[in-house]
């Protein structure tokens, strides 16, 4: 031991707190869903706190879990924390306390913590900061430890990661100043021990239930506690040794019987004899070779990992005789393999450190899905082509039969879409605060620099020039001169093009739903495409409201809000209101009318309004051109200069030239743009808006539920941003243009 023990850090439910969550959480939930039941219904609220509780857990330290949880509840719930806050915070002062009852208090629990502090060490009171402030103080209270000054007390305000995540840990040592082999981290379970990893000394404590010799509870965990902490008997993980992979296959003539599948000889060795016939076929061979190959694959990969865990176990606690052995799944790039893994269900006195596992904790039936299978599923399958097929060609590459089903597949997508979503959420909302937005993307005293901007355009001259050639008739030149819309020098530019997209939404399935689901019979999603010096970047989200807000956090972070900013969109009335909603405290933003778009609504509107294709197409041959120079002035005329005969319907030919006044500051020259090589047109939101939600969401006979359809376009737009690596591997992402490997 490098350094003498100065701080002990307890866990709080099921090592001084004797409480059973799988008790006590369902009487929470139900409690907590019966208060709220005036504003979401228990069947809504559950898997919205769950949903927004899983968020929190997997909170990687940009924010504090309080925030994190905000951010994740409150904009699914539908309301804003300013509404619900109250709600929560009455509940804990009133409904909270009559939890009590599904706890009962350790009677050896006050004297070990009298005893830590007796010695004179630093006590932390080390719980799983899922819970507000006052929910912690009243559970030591409960637990009959409320009244010690300990030197830190982990909360859901004051803490930024969960248990398992060492990052929890290596906070609470930076909060109190100590080294981690100088700690001695106390719990009853593998979430507390994996403190073990930094260093720590850890020490597994076992319920009365559990514990096998004569002296009481409170005799032996006394005692324990002194004897580790006076004589330094606890052990520290070692490291771990190299191994070596070996592969080899090999096909030889034999005198064997046929057989009709492989079958196991030894740990990762199976043999299959087949007949001269089938050994001699290039295709036969090649799926004899494939298909042994792959059972010798999962049979050693799994025998491995069990071995890893039989190993840790032995470290952990010096003996199996007292682990439970349990099956623990993975699907993976190899297929899906089940193994025992051993966990800790009692250890000797002589023990310390008894994590149960290795591997990342799973619950019931859960698969652990390997970056290798995400990849294969999720990147060239699921993104691409149906769940039916996906899970028919991963089976069938994978030489595994029925292994993952469509159903599951679609299950783990939809929840690794969510998991995106819920990061860069979070992601955002830590972005505009750090740069002093309020998390609906409003500016504070403390934003950016918001004194009036310049628009950086192209040189006057180069302009002109650009105006002379492309002038049907010299009398145009003043008019295309004078538009409005400015000719940005694309090197300083930021582009953003805007597109919305419905796919048929699914039938409605609970009882009630019916009407909802025949006034929104589809879903809606919003793609931004935004590039700037040759690089690009997707987002998705539900709402253009939203997603402006995301784009708001990703201009914020890549720096590009010193650039012209430019939007390219089409047409909606709802996307100019809420790009200036978004941006007014910026400018000058310049919006551009795709040209696609206002020739459509011309043709559209003229249609309604003249009588007969030939009068519509005439007038139509007429009015391009203006609208193309950026003549505004001179379409408008040519409108109200029609013929009453020729009109069939005047309230249709009104509407657009309302429509040409409203958007007159969104109609530039387009005539000019393109001879300067500038844009003009939202197709990349429209392209990318094909490539993230189109392509696989629109085809006949497909419907989607909300979640689902938002949840695939979040690992599309993963692809499309080639951040699907930095994700599989390290759950985060780069949010930026050049995303790191």
């Amino acid at each position: 031991m490098n350094n003498p023990i100065r701080a002990i850090l307890f866990d709080l439910d099921g090592t001084l707190l004797d409480s059973n969550m799988d008790v006590f959480l369902p009487h929470y939930f139900k409690t907590l869903s019966a208060r709220m039941a005036h504003i979401l219904p228990p069947d809504e609220f559950v898997p919205h706190l769950m949903w927004a509780s899983n968020v929190m857990m997997a909170n990687d330290g940009r924010a504090t879990n309080e925030e994190v949880f905000a951010a994740a509840f409150y904009p699914l719930a539908g309301y804003s924390r300013q509404e619900l806050e109250p709600i929560f915070m009455d509940f804990y002062a009133n409904d909270f306390p009559a939890l009590r009852q599904y706890t009962r208090r350790k009677p050896q629990a006050r004297q070990v913590v009298q005893q830590a502090f007796d010695l004179g060490f630093d006590v932390v009171i080390a719980t799983n900061p899922l819970f507000p402030a006052t929910a912690i103080e009243q559970r030591l209270e409960w637990a009959g430890v409320a009244d010690f000054p300990y030197r830190l007390v982990t909360t859901y305000e004051n803490s930024r990661a969960c248990k398992p995540n060492l990052l929890y840990f290596k906070q609470i040592l930076a909060g109190i100043g100590a080294v981690a082999d100088a700690c001695l981290v106390v719990g009853d379970e593998d979430m507390d021990m994996v403190a073990a990893h930094l260093g720590c000394v850890t020490f597994h404590i076992s319920s009365p239930k559990r514990a096998t010799c004569a002296i009481s509870p409170t005799l032996q965990i006394c005692w324990l506690l002194w004897y580790h902490i006076r004589h330094n008997l606890c052990r520290r993980s070692r490291m771990v040794n190299n191994y070596k992979v070996q592969v080899r296959v090999e096909i030889e003539e034999c005198a064997d019987t046929t057989t009709d599948e492989p079958s196991k000889e030894d740990v990762g060795v199976f043999e299959w004899v087949v007949s001269a016939e089938q050994a001699r076929s290039i295709d036969e061979c090649e799926q004899i070779v494939l298909r042994t190959t792959h059972d010798a694959l999962r049979d050693a990969f799994g025998h491995h990992l069990s071995s890893v865990s039989q190993q840790y176990a032995l470290e952990m606690a010096g003996s199996l005789e007292k682990c439970e052995v349990k099956p623990y799944r993975v699907d993976g790039e190899i297929g899906r393999v089940t193994f025992d893994t051993y966990w800790v269900e009692q250890m000797e006195e002589q023990s310390d450190d008894t994590a149960g596992t290795p591997f990342p904790a799973l619950h019931a039936k859960e698969w652990y899905r390997t970056t290798g299978f995400k990849e294969l599923a999720l990147v060239y399958g699921s993104t691409e082509k149906s769940y039916r097929k996906t899970s028919d060609l991963i089976n069938r590459v994978r030489h595994q039969e029925d292994a993952t089903p469509s159903r599951t597949l679609r299950e783990n997508t939809e929840y690794e879409g969510r998991q995106i979503m819920a990061h860069v959420e979070q992601q955002a909302v830590e972005i505009l605060h750090e740069h002093g937005f309020t998390t609906d993307g409003t500016p504070t005293d403390t934003a950016v620099d918001r004194s009036e901007r310049v628009l950086v355009t192209l040189p006057l001259a180069q302009v002109e020039q650009a105006i002379e050639a492309c002038a049907p008739e010299p009398e145009w030149v003043e008019e295309m001169a004078n538009n409005p819309v400015a000719y940005e020098d694309p090197t300083q530019s930021t582009q953003v093009s805007l597109d919305d997209v419905n796919v048929k939404r699914q039938k409605a399935t609970r009882k009630g739903a019916q009407d909802q689901e025949q006034k929104h019979k589809y879903v809606h999603n919003t793609i931004a495409h935004i590039s700037h010096a040759g690089e690009s970047y997707i987002i998705n989200g539900n709402g253009i409201v939203n997603v402006l807000r995301l784009v708001l956090a990703f201009l914020l972070h890549n720096h590009l809000l010193q650039y012209n900013l430019i939007f390219f969109v089409d047409g909606q009335r709802t996307l100019y209101t809420a790009i200036w909603r978004a941006f007014a405290w910026l400018q000058p933003v310049q919006i551009i009318l795709d040209w696609y778009h206002l020739e459509k609504r011309c043709e559209e509107q003229l249609s309604l309004a003249l009588k007969g294709r030939v009068i519509r197409n005439t007038l139509l041959e007429q009015l391009c051109p203006f609208l193309w120079h950026g003549c505004v002035d001179r379409a408008i005329a040519l409108l109200q200069a029609v013929e009453p005969d020729k009109v069939k319907n005047q309230e249709a030919l009104d509407t657009l030239i309302g429509y040409l006044e409203r958007n007159r500051s969104y109609l530039p020259c387009y005539a000019v743009r393109k001879r300067l090589g500038l844009r003009n047109s939202s197709n990349r939101g429209e392209k990318a808006n094909d490539l993230v939600v189109s392509d696989r969401q629109k085809h006949n006979g497909m419907s989607w539920s909300k979640p689902g359809s938002v949840a695939l376009a979040a690992i599309t737009a993963l692809v499309r941003n080639r951040e699907y690596k930095r994700w599989f591997q390290a759950a985060t992402l780069s949010f930026s243009f050049s995303p790191a490997a």
